[in-house]
């Protein structure tokens, strides 16, 4: 099967981190030219590098593909996904600067696809494949699995229970899984986090000497699993800096568990609805 990957050339325009001039793209374009053409893209299939140029301020990337290549169905969506999951969509965001690929086949267009950066801007936060964590050592036989966001850095847990953390920019997503040393059915973790008392109790275990000041709460229902939901503010020092951000955390018990899934973001945005995606990916397969 041929590998379509090829289709998006990673170039590392370091210097696209203000939003350059018209004239500037273009000589980007120039120096970009002079190693794209020829270049083999894909080996297997023969593809190659045309050329660069550019126009106003687009990036136009064009290829010669032999008689065998045709493009699949999904190929813009391909193109951007690659783009997001390498993280190097910023720099067009941040430049302002949309993207076109021509495909040639025997001097003739067979294919054109223009992305604007806004279109990055809108797609910026996309869930990719599930990602297994039912062996890791640190899920104590939990079968959990979720998927993974686009263009975030995975990372082990740098603590006995964290399980996995997805790191991006200034937020993160990690997973905690600890023994509490009993069993407990769903309609008993029901009832404690409907009691109001032992909701605040349990949300006192979090804030602790943790910096965090959780100020709402609900039950919500996670792959049929009772879940207390709770978000506030976070507080740390950094370098002798206080830093302050924002804080969501699912938690529960499952069995003889207990877990939670936190996202935090130390910046002026609220992280909310990419941790919700995340979070309402999850699978929880021991149920089944």
């Amino acid at each position: 099967m041929i590998n379509y990957r090829f289709i998006f050339l990673l170039i590392a325009l370091n210097c696209m981190g203000q939003k350059p001039s018209i004239n500037e793209i273009k000589k980007y374009s120039e120096e970009i030219n002079k190693k794209f053409i020829g270049l083999n893209i894909d080996p297997s299939s023969g593809v190659k590098g045309r050329n660069v140029i550019s126009f106003e301020r687009k990036l136009i990337f064009q290829y010669d593909v032999t008689e065998n290549w045709y493009p699949p169905n999904d190929i813009k969506q391909t193109l951007v996904r690659d783009l997001i999951d390498r993280g190097n969509e910023k720099m067009y965001i941040n430049g302002e600067i949309d993207l076109g690929y021509n495909y040639y086949k025997n001097n003739k267009i067979i294919k054109s696809i223009s992305i604007r950066w806004e279109e990055f801007d809108q797609l910026r936060f996309t869930l990719g494949e599930y990602i297994e964590l039912t062996n890791h050592p640190k899920s104590n036989g939990l079968e959990i699995k979720l998927k993974r966001p686009l263009g975030w850095e995975i990372e082990e847990g740098d603590g006995p229970h964290i399980v996995k953390k997805f790191v991006r920019d200034n937020g993160m997503y990690l997973i905690y899984v600890k023994e509490i040393g009993s069993f407990v059915t769903k309609k008993e973790v029901r009832d404690y986090f409907e009691d109001e008392k032992d909701r605040e109790e349990f949300i006192n275990t979090f804030e602790g000497n943790s910096g965090m000041d959780l100020k709402n709460n609900k039950v919500v229902t996670i792959e049929n699993y009772p879940f207390l939901y709770t978000n506030g503010t976070i507080q740390k020092e950094r370098m002798g800096i206080e830093v302050k951000g924002k804080v969501h955390i699912w938690a529960t018990f499952i069995e003889d568990q207990l877990i939670y899934f936190m996202g935090s973001s130390y910046s002026s945005k609220d992280y909310y609805n990419d941790f919700f995606k995340i979070t309402n990916s999850i699978k929880l397969l021991n149920q089944y």
